[in-house]
């Protein structure tokens, strides 16, 4: 029986292929196949071939083939093979997508196909078109959005080589596809198609360095450079960075096109000197770096930035899933999208005041390795070091971003980094989970500094079963709390107070449970009576917080459970991905409900 390897996007619409949706395969040479399900990852045709959904990262097979939606393949059928070789060449991810691309496309999408119906049908205003867009999926709008663009393609894709050389000026031509600007091809002489210089020879400027900007579709921008001078890499959000060294190499660049969008540009020589181990980076380093592995995996070839210390940050966010899966850093007025890039995940906050710096990074290993972890190759494995994370701020503040192990013995540390109290750079890699960190300090000496200890908790815990779930584990002092603010989420249809945000009489701000800053709730401002009064509910998962409030509820209220909290000593949030359970002062929530293995 043959297996073939798909990728877990559909290769013309981009999004990714679900369970139970129908799917077919096209291989390199364009034969189509025949219908199937996609059934937990696996695909198979009456013919018995196979088909297995990965997600490239370290794929065990050879053969290969890229998975459509039957849907969205349909213009293919009656199209040549090689039409829909250039078709998909043309649509082909060069790279993995930036975490928020779905998020950004999808927007995108719900505008164009909201003002086409609006166009269709006058009778009804944009906002309508737009919240019956909000319920269609991706791939359903792209059929109705790009439908003409596919065709047209089918029609005028095709593969172009050419050359330019950085002896003289370069004008460019640009396309915008799916709401992005690309680079359609390049040329030395200005014609009605070439029409913007994007290089100009300069004879004061040693050139040695070109900065080529690129989504997983093509090339966007190309900054020639000098390496020791500053460039304007943008807020290294949505693109990615290829860093290609010119020095000593030919000034004759060979670019390459899909036909619509250029894909390609290196020096003519093909030299060993291309990019630093052919990386992409979400913003080129300033400088030399250093790498630090936390757990054996491939090499690391994108790189997102994480921007430590910067004057106006507000707090920072880890988001864990199977690990720590992305580093964010909050800035005022930011736009909440990079939330989108991982809403499987859960997401902890540490809220800093003005002035308060990041003093120490810290990696935890536990020898009993996670409850259940999935690899990257799709399997289980449940021998994985658990590696965590803790921070330490210039408050002398300890912030702890990890599950909680079997066991309360001692972990492994490991020093990471000591931030200097200027902006710092830190970058890690864009994987299933951070397996390697990348920083532009030296290497950092412990000294006196001990290293850091699993959070200790004065509440009993929680029978070895419920870490099956992966369990989670904060605190915080309610004494001097003046404000909290809830994080609410819905989760399976319910409404879910996730987390929340303690806010000091002198400032001072921090969390317990999971918190989001797109998911707000209304603020609850304490005064005279310093209680609140918490409220459970449960659902065929377990218990979860359904409600805060600052007066004694009517305890008549259906099935909600009311626990009574003095804003004073140490309340304990214990949570998973699924249910929580709160410890104050002798009293506590419903106890967790035991369940089968989960995957966090």
């Amino acid at each position: 029986m043959s297996i073939f390897c798909v990728s877990e996007r559909c290769g013309i619409c981009g999004f990714e292929i679900q369970n139970g949706d129908s799917m077919v395969a096209v291989t390199k040479d364009g034969v189509l196949w025949e219908e199937m399900p996609s059934v937990d990852g696996w695909m198979v045709d009456r013919s018995g071939k196979r088909t297995l959904q990965c997600s490239d990262v370290g794929c065990p097979y050879t053969r290969h083939a890229t998975g459509c939606h039957a849907s969205c393949a349909s213009p293919l059928v009656s199209a040549s093979l090689s039409s829909r070789k250039a078709l998909l060449e043309v649509l082909a991810c060069g790279c993995r997508p930036w975490p928020t691309d779905s998020a950004r496309r999808m927007r995108w999408l719900r505008k164009r196909f909201s003002v086409s119906l609006e166009k269709a049908k006058p009778s009804l205003p944009l906002e309508i078109w737009l919240e019956i867009a909000e319920h269609l999926r991706g791939d359903d709008m792209h059929r109705c959005v790009m439908a003409p663009s596919i065709h047209t393609l089918l029609k005028d894709a095709q593969t172009v080589s050419s050359q330019v050389s950085i002896s003289a000026e370069i004008w460019a031509r640009f396309v915008s596809f799916e709401g992005v600007r690309y680079i359609s091809s390049l040329s030395n002489s200005r014609d009605e198609y070439h029409s913007q210089s994007i290089y100009a020879p300069d004879t004061s400027h040693d050139l040695d360095v070109l900065y080529i900007s690129q989504t997983p579709l093509g090339v966007t921008q190309l900054l020639f450079a000098n390496s020791s001078q500053a460039s304007d890499f943008g807020n290294g959000q949505g693109q990615w960075w290829k860093v290609v060294e010119l020095l000593n190499r030919s000034p004759i660049l060979s670019t390459k096109t899909d036909g619509i969008k250029l894909r390609t540009i290196a020096p003519e020589d093909n030299g060993p000197r291309v990019s630093r181990i052919s990386r992409l980076w979400s913003s080129p380093p300033k400088g030399t770096f250093r790498s630090v592995r936390l757990e054996p995996g491939l090499p690391s070839t994108q790189l997102i930035l994480f921007r430590c210390n910067m004057p106006e940050a507000t707090g920072y966010s880890v988001c864990w899933r199977h690990g720590i899966r992305h580093l964010h850093a909050h800035l005022p007025h930011e736009d909440f999208i990079f939330y989108e890039g991982h809403k499987d995940g859960i997401w902890m906050h540490l809220p800093v005041k003005h002035g308060e710096k990041i003093t120490e990074i810290w990696s935890l290993h536990h020898s009993e390795g996670r409850p259940l972890v999935v690899s990257s190759s799709s399997q289980m494995n449940a021998g994985t070091p658990l590696i965590l994370q803790q921070l330490k701020t210039s408050d002398g503040r300890v912030c702890f971003f990890g599950t909680q192990p079997f066991s309360p013995e001692a972990p492994r540390s490991r020093l990471l980094d000591l931030p200097p109290q200027n902006e710092s750079h830190i970058f890690f890699d864009n994987r299933n989970r951070v397996e390697s960190f990348f920083f532009e300090t030296p290497e950092p000496t412990p000294g006196s500094r001990s290293g850091p200890a699993l959070p200790n908790s004065i509440s009993p815990r929680p029978p070895h079963s419920v870490y099956k779930e992966q369990l989670f584990f904060s605190s915080a002092n309610l004494d001097g709390v003046v404000k909290i603010l809830p994080c609410r989420r819905l989760v399976r249809d319910r409404s879910h107070v996730v987390g929340l945000l303690l806010e000091y009489f002198d400032g001072r701000r921090t969390c317990v449970g999971q918190f989001r800053l797109d998911s707000l709730d209304k603020p609850l401002l304490i005064r005279g009576d310093r209680h609140i009064w918490v409220g459970f509910s449960e659902d065929g998962e377990g218990q979860f917080v359904s409600a805060v409030e600052l007066s004694k509820p009517d305890t008549e209220q259906g099935s909600v459970s009311w626990l009574e909290i003095e804003l004073s000593r140490q309340l304990e949030w214990w949570f998973t991905v699924q249910q929580c359970h709160i410890w104050h002062e002798g009293k506590s929530s419903p106890a967790f409900k035991v369940k089968e293995a989960t995957r966090t």
